[in-house]
Protein backbone atom coordinates (compact mmCIF):
# COMPACT_ATOMS: atom_id res chain seq x y z
CA UNK A 1 0.00 0.00 0.00
CA UNK A 2 2.80 2.42 0.85
CA UNK A 3 4.65 1.51 -2.37
CA UNK A 4 1.53 2.33 -4.37
CA UNK A 5 1.13 5.61 -2.47
CA UNK A 6 -2.63 5.18 -2.15
CA UNK A 7 -4.38 7.12 0.61
CA UNK A 8 -7.99 7.41 1.68
CA UNK A 9 -8.70 10.05 -0.98
CA UNK A 10 -7.80 7.57 -3.73
CA UNK A 11 -9.93 4.91 -2.04
CA UNK A 12 -12.85 7.34 -1.78
CA UNK A 13 -12.56 8.24 -5.47
CA UNK A 14 -12.57 4.56 -6.43
CA UNK A 15 -15.58 3.83 -4.20
CA UNK A 16 -17.64 6.71 -5.64
CA UNK A 17 -16.85 5.67 -9.22
CA UNK A 18 -17.62 2.01 -8.52
CA UNK A 19 -20.94 2.68 -6.75
CA UNK A 20 -22.11 5.09 -9.45
CA UNK A 21 -21.11 2.67 -12.22
CA UNK A 22 -22.78 -0.35 -10.59
CA UNK A 23 -26.02 1.53 -9.95
CA UNK A 24 -26.14 2.71 -13.55
CA UNK A 25 -25.30 -0.81 -14.77
CA UNK A 26 -28.20 -2.33 -12.82
CA UNK A 27 -30.69 0.33 -13.89
CA UNK A 28 -29.52 0.76 -17.44
CA UNK A 29 -28.49 3.73 -19.53
CA UNK A 30 -32.01 4.65 -20.61
CA UNK A 31 -33.31 4.65 -17.05
CA UNK A 32 -30.46 6.85 -15.79
CA UNK A 33 -30.77 9.40 -18.59
CA UNK A 34 -34.55 9.59 -18.33
CA UNK A 35 -34.30 9.93 -14.53
CA UNK A 36 -32.06 12.97 -14.88
CA UNK A 37 -34.37 14.29 -17.57
CA UNK A 38 -37.28 13.84 -15.17
CA UNK A 39 -35.64 16.05 -12.54
CA UNK A 40 -34.80 18.68 -15.14
CA UNK A 41 -38.33 18.52 -16.53
CA UNK A 42 -39.80 18.91 -13.05
CA UNK A 43 -37.68 22.01 -12.45
CA UNK A 44 -38.76 23.59 -15.75
CA UNK A 45 -42.39 22.70 -15.10
CA UNK A 46 -42.18 24.38 -11.70
CA UNK A 47 -40.61 27.53 -13.13
CA UNK A 48 -43.13 27.92 -15.94
CA UNK A 49 -46.18 26.59 -14.11
CA UNK A 50 -45.83 28.54 -10.88
CA UNK A 51 -47.22 31.87 -12.22
CA UNK A 52 -50.38 30.10 -13.51
CA UNK A 53 -50.87 27.93 -10.42
CA UNK A 54 -50.06 30.60 -7.82
CA UNK A 55 -53.50 32.34 -7.80
CA UNK A 56 -55.36 29.09 -7.05
CA UNK A 57 -53.15 28.28 -4.06
CA UNK A 58 -53.32 31.92 -2.93
CA UNK A 59 -57.07 31.53 -2.40
CA UNK A 60 -56.37 29.01 0.37
CA UNK A 61 -53.11 30.33 1.83
CA UNK A 62 -52.80 34.01 2.77
CA UNK A 63 -49.03 34.16 3.17
CA UNK A 64 -47.46 34.75 -0.26
CA UNK A 65 -44.20 32.97 0.54
CA UNK A 66 -45.93 29.88 1.90
CA UNK A 67 -48.34 29.92 -1.03
CA UNK A 68 -45.52 30.03 -3.57
CA UNK A 69 -43.62 27.32 -1.71
CA UNK A 70 -46.69 25.08 -1.61
CA UNK A 71 -47.55 25.67 -5.25
CA UNK A 72 -44.00 25.00 -6.37
CA UNK A 73 -43.80 21.81 -4.30
CA UNK A 74 -47.08 20.52 -5.75
CA UNK A 75 -45.99 21.16 -9.33
CA UNK A 76 -42.51 19.74 -8.82
CA UNK A 77 -43.56 16.55 -7.04
CA UNK A 78 -46.48 15.89 -9.40
CA UNK A 79 -44.33 16.32 -12.50
CA UNK A 80 -41.53 14.22 -11.06
CA UNK A 81 -43.90 11.36 -10.18
CA UNK A 82 -45.46 11.35 -13.66
CA UNK A 83 -42.10 11.40 -15.42
CA UNK A 84 -40.73 8.72 -13.07
CA UNK A 85 -43.62 6.40 -13.95
CA UNK A 86 -42.91 6.94 -17.64
CA UNK A 87 -39.20 6.31 -17.07
CA UNK A 88 -39.83 3.06 -15.23
CA UNK A 89 -42.27 1.79 -17.85
CA UNK A 90 -40.00 2.63 -20.79
CA UNK A 91 -36.84 1.25 -19.17
CA UNK A 92 -38.61 -2.05 -18.43
CA UNK A 93 -39.35 -2.45 -22.12
CA UNK A 94 -35.71 -1.82 -22.96
CA UNK A 95 -34.49 -4.38 -20.42
CA UNK A 96 -36.90 -6.95 -21.83
CA UNK A 97 -35.65 -6.47 -25.38
CA UNK A 98 -32.50 -7.40 -27.27
CA UNK A 99 -31.01 -4.01 -26.31
CA UNK A 100 -30.63 -5.05 -22.67
CA UNK A 101 -26.90 -5.83 -22.87
CA UNK A 102 -26.12 -2.61 -24.74
CA UNK A 103 -28.28 -0.63 -22.32
CA UNK A 104 -26.41 -1.99 -19.30
CA UNK A 105 -22.98 -1.50 -20.89
CA UNK A 106 -23.74 2.11 -21.74
CA UNK A 107 -25.18 2.51 -18.26
CA UNK A 108 -21.90 1.38 -16.72
CA UNK A 109 -19.95 3.96 -18.75
CA UNK A 110 -22.52 6.62 -17.89
CA UNK A 111 -22.13 5.77 -14.21
CA UNK A 112 -18.37 6.24 -14.40
CA UNK A 113 -18.85 9.63 -16.05
CA UNK A 114 -21.44 10.68 -13.48
CA UNK A 115 -19.20 9.62 -10.61
CA UNK A 116 -16.29 11.58 -12.08
CA UNK A 117 -18.46 14.69 -12.38
CA UNK A 118 -19.61 14.32 -8.76
CA UNK A 119 -15.99 14.04 -7.59
CA UNK A 120 -14.92 17.09 -9.60
CA UNK A 121 -17.85 19.11 -8.25
CA UNK A 122 -16.88 18.08 -4.73
CA UNK A 123 -13.33 19.30 -5.36
CA UNK A 124 -14.62 22.62 -6.74
CA UNK A 125 -16.77 23.02 -3.63
CA UNK A 126 -13.71 22.32 -1.49
CA UNK A 127 -11.77 25.03 -3.34
CA UNK A 128 -14.58 27.53 -2.75
CA UNK A 129 -15.05 26.70 0.93
CA UNK A 130 -11.37 26.19 1.77
CA UNK A 131 -9.34 28.40 -0.59
CA UNK A 132 -5.56 28.11 -0.32
CA UNK A 133 -3.88 30.83 1.79
CA UNK A 134 -2.39 33.77 -0.04
CA UNK A 135 1.15 32.96 -1.10
CA UNK A 136 4.00 35.49 -1.12
CA UNK A 137 5.38 36.57 -4.44
CA UNK A 138 8.22 34.32 -5.52
CA UNK A 139 11.55 35.75 -6.51
CA UNK A 140 13.79 34.81 -9.37
CA UNK A 141 14.39 31.08 -9.48
CA UNK A 142 12.21 30.52 -6.40
CA UNK A 143 9.29 28.13 -6.54
CA UNK A 144 6.22 28.51 -4.36
CA UNK A 145 4.75 25.21 -3.24
CA UNK A 146 1.01 24.79 -3.19
CA UNK A 147 -0.17 25.08 0.40
CA UNK A 148 -2.62 22.21 0.60
CA UNK A 149 -2.98 19.41 3.17
CA UNK A 150 -0.51 16.59 2.74
CA UNK A 151 -3.28 13.98 2.64
CA UNK A 152 -4.73 15.76 -0.39
CA UNK A 153 -1.48 16.44 -2.22
CA UNK A 154 -0.37 12.82 -1.79
CA UNK A 155 -3.45 11.46 -3.59
CA UNK A 156 -2.48 9.94 -6.93
CA UNK A 157 -5.89 10.77 -8.39
CA UNK A 158 -5.61 14.48 -7.56
CA UNK A 159 -4.15 15.57 -10.95
CA UNK A 160 -7.04 13.91 -12.79
CA UNK A 161 -9.58 15.49 -10.44
CA UNK A 162 -8.00 18.92 -10.90
CA UNK A 163 -8.06 18.51 -14.68
CA UNK A 164 -11.72 17.55 -14.59
CA UNK A 165 -12.53 20.45 -12.26
CA UNK A 166 -10.84 22.92 -14.61
CA UNK A 167 -12.82 21.46 -17.52
CA UNK A 168 -16.09 21.94 -15.66
CA UNK A 169 -15.10 25.49 -14.74
CA UNK A 170 -14.45 26.27 -18.41
CA UNK A 171 -18.04 25.27 -19.20
CA UNK A 172 -19.46 27.76 -16.68
CA UNK A 173 -20.41 31.20 -18.11
CA UNK A 174 -18.21 34.14 -17.18
CA UNK A 175 -21.04 35.77 -15.22
CA UNK A 176 -21.30 32.73 -12.95
CA UNK A 177 -17.55 32.74 -12.45
CA UNK A 178 -17.70 36.39 -11.44
CA UNK A 179 -20.45 35.61 -8.98
CA UNK A 180 -18.31 32.88 -7.41
CA UNK A 181 -15.40 35.30 -7.13
CA UNK A 182 -17.68 37.90 -5.52
CA UNK A 183 -18.90 35.33 -3.01
CA UNK A 184 -15.31 34.37 -2.22
CA UNK A 185 -14.37 38.02 -1.65
CA UNK A 186 -17.41 38.56 0.57
CA UNK A 187 -16.48 35.51 2.66
CA UNK A 188 -12.92 36.81 3.02
CA UNK A 189 -14.18 40.24 4.13
CA UNK A 190 -16.50 38.61 6.65
CA UNK A 191 -13.62 36.55 8.02
CA UNK A 192 -11.45 39.65 8.45
CA UNK A 193 -14.36 41.49 10.09
CA UNK A 194 -14.84 38.69 12.62
CA UNK A 195 -11.12 38.66 13.31
CA UNK A 196 -11.11 42.42 13.87
CA UNK A 197 -14.08 42.14 16.22
CA UNK A 198 -12.26 39.45 18.18
CA UNK A 199 -9.18 41.66 18.48
CA UNK A 200 -11.26 44.62 19.65
CA UNK A 201 -13.01 42.36 22.14
CA UNK A 202 -9.66 41.25 23.54
CA UNK A 203 -8.62 44.91 23.91
CA UNK A 204 -11.85 46.07 25.57
CA UNK A 205 -12.51 43.22 28.01
CA UNK A 206 -9.47 43.88 30.27
CA UNK A 207 -10.55 47.52 30.64
CA UNK A 208 -14.11 46.55 31.61
CA UNK A 209 -12.99 44.03 34.22
CA UNK A 210 -10.38 46.35 35.68
CA UNK A 211 -11.75 48.17 38.75
CA UNK A 212 -8.58 49.83 40.03
CA UNK A 213 -6.95 52.55 37.97
CA UNK A 214 -3.64 51.48 36.52
CA UNK A 215 -0.65 53.60 37.38
CA UNK A 216 0.65 53.23 33.84
CA UNK A 217 -1.52 55.48 31.65
CA UNK A 218 -0.17 54.03 28.37
CA UNK A 219 -1.09 50.81 26.61
CA UNK A 220 0.37 47.57 27.84
CA UNK A 221 2.33 45.10 25.78
CA UNK A 222 -0.71 42.88 25.02
CA UNK A 223 -2.82 45.90 24.00
CA UNK A 224 -0.11 47.13 21.64
CA UNK A 225 0.21 43.65 20.13
CA UNK A 226 -3.56 43.50 19.57
CA UNK A 227 -3.54 46.93 17.92
CA UNK A 228 -0.74 45.81 15.60
CA UNK A 229 -2.74 42.74 14.62
CA UNK A 230 -5.80 44.90 13.96
CA UNK A 231 -3.84 47.27 11.72
CA UNK A 232 -2.22 44.39 9.79
CA UNK A 233 -5.52 42.60 9.19
CA UNK A 234 -7.25 45.76 7.92
CA UNK A 235 -4.64 46.41 5.24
Amino acid sequence: MDDLNVNFIDIGIAVVLLISALLAFMRGFVHEVLSIGGWIGAVFATIHGLPQFRPYVGEWIANDFVADLTAGAIIFVSTLVILSLFTRSFSKRIRGSALNALDRSLGFLFGLLRGAIVICLAYISYEIIMPPPEQPEKGAGEEVEEQRPEWLLSARGLPLVQTGAELLKSLVPDDAGGAMETAREAREKARKLLENQKILHEMIIPEVKSKKPNADSGYGRSERRSMDRLIDSSR
